[in-house]
């Protein structure tokens, strides 16, 4: 059994560290979410609308509205925050119905479905549906059933028309009863640096109890959130939600331990991003006590993740094309790096044509834009 290492000392130093970076708004967010706190500070009206905005850029306001600080907001902002966790509430219900709708179509024609990431937390594991936001329903398919699963929710021409990634994790994303739905034939991208494998997904794949949804083992949940995390924060963005995603899962797999998670994460090479995700939701949740070595460079990481947690969240081009980079020198062969280059180079779905010396310059300029920033980071 892998064995976390005690480092109770040297980790209290990091927390008092950590703690003065976050800004009284983000502070606020994390000490009532992911600490439980009942003893906070009064809130002035400027704070309050800073804390809502925060929380809404990383996906917490609905567990916000529904947590114990609640009280502390005025009633302007209560009805606001009310009004947000109504209409996430209503679109989560048509989602996971949609949800119902294609596992059902899936059935009927004997396709395996394993149901991902948002789709299965709102539904299962978080104690409200609208307490988890999503955008989309990602469902994972055997890869020789994808393009028949694909084109059960786009049943005309259309998908001749859409150019795929060869080496990618999912087909393109089509449009649903209204959502967009994204068909998945692995976890990550085939030629990504870290993986978990597609054959042990579907070998640990378990059915619910509580949903009857075919769903990813517990450790297998754990880790394909950090690896999401991690790739996110890769391509420039983070959501703190997602490290709510890490508490609310270990929280419904009360058996599941960190030595489990850990023990996988070594077996399977994914150890370093995974305990690098870990370490950040440690600083936002000490209560968890997972004390994890890192090395120099993962200290450094960690700053950068910090930095972007005070963000939007979003991505952005000057790290996502490190991921581009990334996949193209694991491409297998010459001819899987030609195919994914040119992939890189033309962006022509949906029959869009481009001038391929206009891609070239955007190529060439993003590159080193990608080369400037890091530079720029470790300064």
């Amino acid at each position: 059994m892998f064995q976390l290492k005690s480092t109770v000392k040297k980790s209290d130093r990091n927390h008092d560290h950590w703690e003065l970076i976050f800004l009284p708004e983000e502070k606020w967010v994390v000490d009532a979410l992911f600490r439980d706190c009942n003893d906070l500070a009064p809130l002035d009206n400027d704070l309050q609308q800073h804390i809502i905005l925060y929380a809404r850029k990383h996906g917490l306001a609905q567990l916000l509205y529904k947590s114990n600080s609640v009280s502390q907001f005025s009633q302007p902002v209560l009805d606001e925050l009310k009004r947000d966790f109504l209409s996430i509430y209503a679109r989560n219900l048509l989602f996971n119905q949609i949800l119902i709708e294609i596992l059902s179509l899936f059935h009927k024609n004997g396709i395996e479905a394993i149901v991902l990431k948002g789709s299965f937390l709102s539904a299962v594991v978080y104690e409200n549906p609208a307490f988890r936001p999503f955008s989309d329903i990602d469902i994972l398919v055997r890869e020789e059933q994808a393009d028949t699963a694909w084109k059960l929710l786009w049943p005309d021409s259309g998908y001749k028309l859409v150019k795929q990634d060869a080496t990618g994790h999912h087909l393109p994303p089509v449009m649903f009863r209204g959502a967009t739905i994204e068909v998945h034939r692995s976890l990550f991208p085939q030629n990504t640096s870290y993986k978990i494998p597609v054959d042990v997904i579907w070998r640990s794949a378990v059915r619910d109890i509580k949903s009857g949804l075919f769903s990813l083992d517990p450790c297998s949940q754990v880790l394909h959130t950090c690896l999401h995390t991690y790739y996110n924060y890769k391509m420039g963005g983070i959501r703190l939600g997602w490290l709510m995603d890490i508490r609310k899962l270990m929280e419904y797999y009360d058996e599941l331990s960190w030595d489990d998670v850990l023990s996988k994460a070594h077996r399977y090479g994914i150890y370093e991003p995974v305990t690098l995700i870990l370490s950040l939701y440690n600083i936002l949740n000490p209560a968890a006590n997972l004390n994890v070595p890192l090395k120099g460079r993962q200290k450094r990481e960690l700053e950068l993740i910090i930095k972007f947690a005070r963000g939007t969240g979003e991505q952005k081009l000057e790290y996502s094309y490190s991921i581009a980079w990334e996949r193209f020198w694991n491409s297998k062969g010459l001819k899987q790096k030609y195919h994914f280059l040119k992939q890189l180079i033309r962006n022509d779905n949906a029959g869009i044509k481009r001038n391929v010396f206009i891609r070239l310059s955007y190529l060439f300029r993003n590159t080193f834009r990608m080369f400037f920033q890091k530079i720029k980071d470790k300064l």
